[in-house]
């Protein structure tokens, strides 16, 4: 959240649980009169961009191996990119906001792992998430994979859900999590866990 959300959220204004903590101003690499520089701009000017990766279904349902990826592009909407900000502080070009994909797909996992249990209950499903959330092992998108439409813009802030589904004799929980979706953003699929057939028969 305070990564590649940091900036969105703050411009954005969205509830925090610690209001204190919320930045007037983000830090950035920039070019400025042909030398590389830190610098601070305050919140209005800063160059604002939500992006998230575009993917194919998680691995683990469609068979893939632990270490193959199905990316698919990215989802970029410009929230507050006005070149005018940058030109007033002399600023010639700037780094752009770096994506930690593992950090991101935690997460995910720990939304989902979360939300499936608050309405499930501890005790009605095998969880498969944990290890990941705790001691992410290197493949990201294992149980994290993305939703086979391109929904359109929606009037909620952010949406989630679970359902039930079975996949090569299995039955797993998904949790399907979409923030941002009144921008359009991609919608997430995530394996969150394992119903086995004792579990599922009480």
């Amino acid at each position: 959240m305070r990564t590649i959300l940091w900036a969105p959220c703050t411009l954005l204004n969205l509830k925090t649980r610690r209001p204190k903590e919320r930045p007037t101003t983000i830090s950035t690499m920039a070019k400025v009169a042909g030398k590389d520089v830190n610098i601070s701009l305050p919140i209005a000017d800063y160059p604002t961009m939500l992006f998230f990766p575009r993917l194919g279904p998680p691995g683990i349902l469609a068979r893939r191996p632990r270490d193959h990826a199905d990316m698919r592009g990215m989802w970029i909407y410009q929230l507050n990119l006005n070149p005018l900000n940058l030109a007033k502080y002399g600023i010639q070009n700037m780094a752009s906001a770096v994506m930690d994909t593992t950090r991101l797909s935690q997460m995910f996992a720990k939304i989902a792992h979360s939300y499936a249990v608050a309405c499930l209950g501890l005790d009605s499903f095998t969880p498969m998430l944990l290890d990941h959330i705790l001691r992410p092992e290197g493949y990201p998108w294992h149980f994290v994979g993305g939703g086979t439409d391109a929904p359109s813009a929606s009037g909620a802030l952010h949406e989630i859900g679970y359902e039930e589904i079975d996949a090569s004799g299995t039955r797993y929980i998904i949790v399907r999590l979409r923030l941002f979706a009144y921008l359009g953003a991609p919608e997430y699929v995530i394996v969150t866990g394992r119903i086995d057939s004792n579990a599922h028969s009480a």
